[in-house]
Parts: C-alpha cells; sequence; structure tokens
C-alpha cells in the first residue's frame, strides 16, 4: 500500500506515498488511511501525528473514489 507509518520517539509519520496521483485517496486507499489512523489512537506512546505527501500533495479525493 501507498501509506507508510513510520513512530520514533512517540511522533507518528504518516505519509502518503503515490505521487502519480498527488496522493489523492481512493477507496483502497482511504481505508488504509483510516486502519492508520486507527493505530496512531491506539498506541500510547505516540503523543502527536504528522501527515505528509511524498513528492506531492493534493487536497482533492482521486476522481475515481465514490465514497464520501
Amino acid at each position: 500500500m501507498s501509506i507508510k507509518l513510520i513512530v520514533q520517539d512517540g511522533i507518528a509519520l504518516i505519509t502518503l506515498n503515490r505521487p502519480e496521483r498527488l496522493n489523492a485517496l481512493d477507496a483502497a486507499h482511504y481505508d488504509a488511511l483510516s486502519k492508520t489512523w486507527q493505530t496512531v489512537r491506539d498506541d500510547p506512546e505516540i503523543r502527536v501525528a504528522v501527515v505528509t505527501g511524498a513528492h506531492a500533495f493534493s487536497k482533492k479525493r482521486s476522481p475515481q473514489f465514490k465514497g464520501l
């Protein structure tokens, strides 16, 4: 999947790694991101989370995404 989670020193770094789509979310990536957030929520060692996009970052969802 194109979502990476790295946890170090209480900081969760969530990276969307789908530059060919400017990191826009489709249904599969939305589900993966939701599961990543659940992991972050349930880990008592994580104090802060940062979301970033590899190479580019879109504020839109993928046109193929039919959810939300």
